[in-house]
């Protein structure tokens, strides 16, 4: 099993899994991605970042969780790095082990999953890392 991170004002319980309720642009629609997605950071410094920048967005209201999740090894991911998001621009393709052993990304990266396979098996209440003036 493979640890990502995935950030949400949705209260979700330990052992169940991510829902993906993004939906993709046209474009990639065109392209054979057809799947709705959801998105994960790649570690906890991610998530925190994560929490910081989507706080801001007047659509999302309510406390903020960080969700530890695991996915098989072997499960299909896509790699969004630094700010080219998956609706923007194609990323790097690969196993969710794959992804994770490239190493250090920079924070504003996305991972992309397009199964009900990541498992919740830790909440953090995030409100901490809520950006505040």
């Amino acid at each position: 099993m493979v640890t990502f991170y995935h950030v949400s004002t949705n209260k979700i319980k330990t052992g169940d899994t991510i829902k993906r309720t993004m939906t993709p642009a046209k474009w990639r629609i065109d392209r054979g991605y057809t799947k709705d997605f959801a998105c994960l950071a790649f570690n906890i410094n991610h998530a925190k970042f994560w929490v910081k920048v989507l706080s801001q967005s007047p659509k999302e209201n309510g406390s903020w969780y960080i969700y530890k999740v695991q996915l098989p090894a072997k499960e299909k991911v896509e790699l969004c790095i630094d700010g080219l998001y998956y609706n923007f621009a194609l990323g790097i393709e690969g196993t969710a082990e794959e992804v994770k052993g490239l190493g250090t990304v920079p924070y504003d990266s996305e991972v992309i999953i397009t199964s009900d396979n990541a498992k919740v098996i830790e909440i953090e209440e995030a409100n901490k890392y809520v950006f505040s003036l």
